[in-house]
């Protein structure tokens, strides 16, 4: 791959550091490391300089930008950073590992590299059998975490004067639903935190399980509102085709109402058959009345706990954990 192939004027990058975004870092620290194949690269800035040496016309300060916090106190050094944690994750997925002489691709990573040219997708690493199994040891690890954090609450609960906790089962199924619903957090947390990018990707793939067939134009198009405004086909079971308006956006507070009927005249302005908005937070109810009334096509809304539900539903993701909840027995003395 030649170095112009990475281009820091026209990259993705994410909002917040304004640091290429994950899947092209890394890309960057694959082919970093595919270059340097007889010749190992130590940590920290040896590997970070050698990293932005892929980069063309990247800014004179890259390697030296720092974190700040609200007072505009220094912290670590950015891109050194984010390397670190790519670098990372590519070790987690079992494509590099660290030698005695510093870090270097394993068979797999080349082998990765080379099926791909230089630009694999990122979901070609979360979905590698090694990171998935990293992941579901981390949710278990978490969720052991909590469950002992609910217990131990659970305790203080009923040596509290005055408090009468005379229902065990109960106790424990709110326990249980305390920690099941954990996850739910999590996610829309973490949808909240990704770059536009990764957002949009992240709403094509649930709508598409959903049913919902995108316009190649559509599917390959990057973020322009921090959402998607994409067409779509679903086939009926009486094999009609209806068109479909996706959009989707992170909002603050609950989408109001003009929103909703701002959407509508898109549809209505694509020929649509109907809508989907979809949102990491909620609806006001004034929005749910201009959803569902009469007036013009049907939008379907889908909140935070709706984007929760279909993922749990179709498993995009996220890997199921079995847990225990352990009754009073096991507190004998």
């Amino acid at each position: 791959m030649s170095l112009g192939s990475f281009d820091f004027r026209t990259m993705p990058k994410t909002e917040k550091t304004g640091m290429p975004d994950s899947q092209t870092l890394l890309n960057l620290v694959l082919t970093t490391l595919y270059n340097h194949q007889n010749s190992p690269i130590g940590g920290g800035i040896v590997l970070a300089q050698a990293v932005a040496d892929q980069i063309n016309h990247a800014p004179q300060d890259l390697l030296t930008q720092r974190y700040t916090d609200d007072d505009g106190h220094s912290g670590n050094q950015i891109f050194k950073t984010v390397c670190s944690g790519a670098i990372s994750k590519l070790r987690v997925a079992g494509y590099t590992q660290k030698g005695k002489s510093g870090w270097q691709l394993t068979p797999a990573g080349k082998q990765l590299w080379e099926e791909h040219n230089g630009q694999v997708p990122v979901t070609a690493i979360n979905h590698s059998p090694a990171y998935i199994k990293y992941r579901a040891q981390q949710a278990a690890q978490r969720a052991s975490k909590r469950s002992e954090q609910q217990m131990a609450a659970l305790r203080a609960q009923k040596t509290e004067p005055g408090n009468d906790v005379t229902d065990p089962e109960s106790s424990r199924q709110t326990i249980v639903e305390a920690f099941t619903s954990q996850w739910r957090d999590d996610l829309l947390s973490s949808l909240k935190h990704m770059n536009a990018y990764a957002f949009e990707r992240f709403c094509q793939e649930l709508i598409t399980q959903m049913g919902v067939e995108f316009e190649p134009s559509d599917a390959d198009k990057k973020a322009r509102d921090g959402g998607i405004d994409g067409l779509g086909y679903i086939r009926t079971e009486d094999f009609r085709t209806q068109k479909v308006v996706i959009q989707a956006k992170r909002w603050q507070g609950s989408v109001p109402g003009p929103e909703i009927s701002n959407f509508r005249g898109v549809i209505s302005d694509k020929g649509a058959d109907y809508g989907i908005f979809i949102t990491t937070s909620s609806f006001t109810s004034d929005a749910k009345k201009r959803a569902h009334g009469t007036a013009g096509r049907p939008i379907t809304l889908i909140d935070g706990e709706g984007i929760a539900d279909l993922v749990a539903k179709y498993e995009l993701h996220v890997q199921p954990v079995t847990t225990y909840v352990l009754s009073d027995y096991y507190e004998q003395e």
